[in-house]
């Protein structure tokens, strides 16, 4: 684990601190580039569903439904 969220910190994916209330914790959020990206992301999602039909939307959710079972 150690040696990925270092190679994502290394790539400004996220920022690495220790809790202030307890040492032994290291909290890992997104940085703010990946924050920027996620929200892209999001508003990409939103306009190819808006491009579909509600059959289309339906089938999609039921595919990807099945594929985190």
């Amino acid at each position: 684990m150690s040696t990925v969220v270092k190679a994502l910190v290394r790539k400004w994916w996220v920022t690495k601190r220790r809790s202030v209330t307890d040492t032994r914790v290291v909290c890992v959020p997104l940085s703010r580039r990946s924050k920027a990206l996620a929200l892209e992301i999001k508003k990409q999602v939103r306009r190819v569903n808006a491009t579909l039909s509600e059959q289309d939307r339906n089938a999609l959710g039921t595919i990807l439904k099945d594929s985190r079972a």
